[in-house]
């Protein structure tokens, strides 16, 4: 509740055209007692409110500038937003009063639980990371109500296992991540964990070795897949630059020692490319040349070039 009574017994005075004496006269009381009114040094009593209201003209809830808050779920949710995004103490205020009227509301929850988490992050808070983490547990208990594509029983036992981790409990951590694994998708986290908090090395090793090969193949699909957008729209120097790219991240150098490929042996490959044209594109004619058809046929070369190189490091780890 937002109360306005100084600023608006000021307002309605000088829209009257009265002084404060002439104010405080018509009330009975003294120019003194107008002056802290509206310096908020103090409050007229319940009668002389109604007193003003009436001279005024106006209503008491208008003088007193009260607006009723809008106290549905959703406005809630979103109130609680803008007080986290503004990084305002009032969030947990409003948490709170949220979690009071509607202690079983997913969205309520969750996002209580969001703002206890980041407050206890500012503040270095335990306790107000521990209450996110209760709040969250209950969150998954009522999961059946979100409607948020973002987020899932995964992602908020992710977010568990990362406000663990800024409160020291780092096996909890791990713990939660080994158990909420689906795809390796924690993979990653859990071996850097391992390795350098828990200081468990050959542990860790499982774990990273995975993320490494994921992470390979995902660099490679978004390489292929780039490769493609700039081929279809003929920007053949991207197209280029994006498989030199991929070579360089896959270790296909001139040190033939290390490398599955060396660049020399992938050129070779290109070079001898036999140009034919193509019936489902267009070619683009470069002197005798069918540019478009030769683009395709390197990017195709290079593509089972990087595969094979993945499969080798696959076969490494193994």
């Amino acid at each position: 509740m937002n109360i306005k009574l100084s600023d608006n017994i000021r307002a309605f005075r000088k829209a009257r055209l009265l002084t404060q004496e002439q104010l405080a006269e018509a009330l009975g009381v003294t120019a003194g007692a107008v002056y802290k009114w509206e310096a908020k040094l103090s409050t007229p009593d319940i009668g002389l409110i109604i007193e003003l209201a009436d001279l005024f003209d106006t209503s008491v809830d208008v003088l007193l500038g009260y607006e009723i808050k809008n106290n549905t779920q959703k406005a809630m949710v979103m109130r609680m937003k803008e007080f986290m995004h503004n990084r305002d103490d009032q969030a947990l205020t409003e948490a709170e009063k949220a979690l009071t009227r509607y202690p079983n509301c997913f969205d309520i929850v969750y996002q209580s639980a969001t703002i206890y988490h980041v407050f206890g992050l500012i503040n270095r808070d335990k306790k107000l990371q521990w209450r996110a983490i209760r709040l969250m547990e209950r969150a998954i208990l009522l999961i059946n109500q979100n409607t948020a594509p973002e987020i899932s029983e995964l992602s908020i036992y992710i977010d568990m296992a990362n406000i663990y981790f800024s409160i020291g409990e780092a096996e909890k951590a791990v713990e939660l991540l080994k158990s909420n694994n689906p795809c390796g998708i924690n993979d990653a986290l859990i071996g850097q964990t391992l390795a350098s908090v828990c200081d468990l090395p050959e542990a860790a090793v499982p774990y990273l070795s995975m993320a490494l090969l994921n992470n390979i193949a995902s660099f490679t699909r978004i390489a292929m897949g780039y490769c493609n957008v700039y081929f279809k729209n003929r920007k053949f120097a991207d197209a280029v630059d994006i498989l030199r790219a991929a070579l360089v991240f896959l270790n296909i150098s001139e040190n033939r020692k290390r490398a599955v490929f060396s660049t020399e042996q992938a050129l070779f490959f290109i070079s001898a490319l036999p140009m034919r044209r193509s019936n489902s594109a267009k070619p683009m004619r470069r002197g005798n040349h069918y540019v478009l058809q030769r683009e395709r046929q390197m990017s195709l070369i290079v593509c089972r070039i990087i595969r094979e190189t993945a499969s080798a490091l696959f076969r490494k780890m193994r």
